[in-house]
């Protein structure tokens, strides 16, 4: 298997003969360049990782991905090596280097991602709900519901290769009373989380995030379609 080194295109020097690239890399950019410094990897490599690790939270398209490995190149922050593979393209796999190390770091030590707001399409339908057809607003919960289990168990699947027994934490629920939408989620033992790292909590926030979303939708069935169907089976 042949393997050829490719160098990085040289970023424009500025005035004070500081080399620059002329934009920023954007925050997708730096998750990208965050994850080289797990391993080397190729633009698939790098998909697959996300998909098993972040998507939950932080999705990012293969476009994407792919978009940002050449602009973290050109920064000298990765060098990129082609690996001839047969009946296929090359194979380029990005290593981090000790200049995109330091350039994470200071990304991470200063960056404030407060502000970012993910977008939240089904809310949108569902605020909008009066003027689509009723039989539309079953369907969009159902959708919903199919999601958030997909994201449950995906997460239980990531702490559970972490060692995390998800069946020995109490799930995010109503207490009961269909008035009273508070929930809790205290572990049953002071243990079960024992041994979780950072990234791992990512995981726990991705099971906590879908079974309150389960929760909600609970409530929003009880509210907008239980009681929208009593009301139609009430005599005139």
């Amino acid at each position: 298997m042949e393997r050829i080194l490719v160098k990085p295109a040289i970023p424009r020097s500025t005035a004070d003969g500081v080399v620059r690239s002329a934009r920023r890399l954007s925050t997708g950019g730096y998750v990208v360049l965050g994850l080289l410094l797990d391993e080397p990897a190729s633009g698939w490599d790098l998909a697959r990782k996300i998909d098993r690790s972040i998507a939950h939270f932080w999705p990012l398209t293969k476009a994407h991905i792919y978009a940002e490995l050449p602009k973290i190149a050109a920064r000298n922050w990765a060098s990129a090596e082609a690996i001839a593979q047969s009946g296929a393209p090359d194979r380029r796999v990005f290593t981090a280097t000790a200049a995109g190390r330091q350039a994470f770091r200071d990304w991470i030590a200063e960056v404030n991602l407060t502000d970012e707001r993910g977008r939240q399409p089904l809310q949108l339908q569902l605020f909008f709900a009066a003027h689509a057809d009723p039989a539309k607003l079953g369907e969009l919960l159902n959708t919903w519901e199919a999601r958030a289990l997909d994201t449950e168990q995906h997460c239980a699947d990531i702490l559970g290769k972490r060692g995390i027994d998800t069946t020995q934490l109490r799930r995010l629920t109503l207490d009961g009373s269909p008035d009273t939408p508070s929930v809790y989620g205290k572990p049953r033992n002071s243990g079960a989380l024992r041994g979780l790292d950072a990234r791992g909590m990512t995981a726990l926030f991705g099971l906590r995030r879908a079974q309150a979303d389960l929760a909600w939708l609970q409530e929003v069935r009880t509210v907008l379609i239980e009681a929208d169907f009593r009301r139609t089976q009430r005599p005139e």
